[in-house]
């Protein structure tokens, strides 16, 4: 179907939806857009955010359904997600290695993490996860200071 470049996001449409495949910007605060042509942004791709080093913000739309493995790895600047609601999966290493993460917000309870879905975030001090129960032992392995994980 083809890609397109929106404010240094590449979004691929799909039959159904649109994919963000990846982000070549070094912006601060990147919003990725809910809709485009028509159609729902709703799968953040593989590796899409990977080494975004310099994005401290990214607001991600209630219209992702999915956070695909090493999604947002090594975005060491980044400081606090919010997790949309109808997010039903966050794949391997999803947020590995986001050393200056510190808060972690889930709105739904239709998640599930997969391993090590959090490797690594050494400042990461509280995460929400409200009524998830599809999470794995290892989803938060060497978070040395997450100390309350709200239930």
């Amino acid at each position: 179907m083809g890609n397109m470049l929106i404010k240094g996001l590449v979004l691929k449409k799909e039959k159904e939806s649109v994919k963000v495949e990846s982000y070549n910007g070094n912006l601060y605060r990147v919003v990725i857009p809910s809709i485009f042509q028509k159609r729902n942004v709703n799968i953040i791709g593989i590796r899409a955010f990977k080494w975004c080093v310099n994005t401290n913000i990214i607001k991600i739309p209630n219209t992702v359904t999915i956070i695909d493995q090493e999604a947002f790895m090594n975005c060491f600047s980044l400081k606090e997600i919010i997790i949309p609601k109808d997010v039903t999966y966050i794949g391997r290493r999803a947020f590995a290695n986001c050393m200056s993460l510190e808060k972690v917000t889930f709105l739904g309870d239709k998640c599930t993490l997969a391993e090590n879905a959090f490797l690594n975030c050494k400042k990461l001090k509280y995460v929400n996860i409200n009524n998830i129960k599809n999470y794995k032992e290892n989803s938060f392995v060497n978070c040395d200071l997450l100390n309350k994980i709200m239930m």
